[in-house]
């Protein structure tokens, strides 16, 4: 098993949850600063639909993972898929503050 207590699984989770926070308040200011009041809602309709389907095919995708390849394979490809928008993200998105 991947956790070996109930303490060790609420890191974990907590964690997970403090990096999707992060990750959804970045989100949230890159598209108010690449966007306009104007087109604001057509920016951001896109990423919040992503989150939507995700959280509806998600586990269900991982089920999938985890009967064909073990209960494993949903964790490590969430962590690769994580990962490679990470590295893409660093190396391509250009910084969007105003310089003061």
């Amino acid at each position: 098993s991947v956790c070996s207590s109930f303490a060790e699984l609420f890191v974990a989770r907590f964690c997970a949850g403090s990096g999707g926070a992060l990750f959804m308040s970045s989100a949230q200011l890159f598209l108010t600063d690449i966007s306009t009041p104007a087109n604001r809602a057509r920016t951001m309709a896109p990423v919040y639909a992503g989150f939507g389907v995700g959280t509806a095919l998600g586990p269900a995708i991982g089920g999938m993972l985890g009967s064909a390849y073990g209960l494993h394979a949903p964790f490590v490809f969430v962590g690769g898929a994580m990962m490679s928008a990470a590295l893409l993200n660093y190396f391509t998105v250009k910084e969007t503050r105003k310089p003061d």
